[in-house]
C-alpha cells in the first residue's frame, strides 16, 4: 500500500510519501508515482533496529524520468518485509 499525504494547513509543507509492505516477502524494486520532480528523504522506517526490525534501511531515493500511472514520473523502492517507510518528497 502507497500513498501520498498532503497538508492543507501548513503554507509550504512537503508531502509525505507513506510505503507499507504487509506481505512477510522482501519486495525489490517497487514503482510508485511521485506528482513532482525530486527525492525521497527518510523520516521514518519501521524496519530500524531500533523497532526491533532487521536494520534495512533506505537511503534518499532519486525519482526517474519515466511516468507511471498518473505521473510523469516514479521513484523504485526496496521495501523490507512487514514495514511502513515514511518520506519526505523533496523537490527539485
Amino acid at each position: 500500500m502507497a500513498f501520498i499525504r498532503w497538508s492543507r494547513n501548513v503554507e509550504r509543507a512537503r508531502p509525505v510519501v507513506c510505503v507499507c509492505n504487509f506481505s512477510p516477502m522482501y519486495w525489490e524494486g517497487y514503482l510508485m508515482g511521485l506528482p513532482y520532480p525530486g527525492r525521497l528523504k527518510p523520516l521514518l522506517n519501521s524496519d530500524d533496529e531500533r523497532f526491533g526490525g532487521w536494520g534495512c534501511l533506505l537511503p534518499e531515493i532519486q525519482y526517474e524520468s519515466e511516468p507511471f500511472g498518473a505521473f510523469a514520473q516514479r521513484a523504485r523502492l526496496n521495501l523490507p518485509p512487514l514495514s511502513a517507510q515514511f518520506f519526505e518528497l523533496e523537490e527539485e
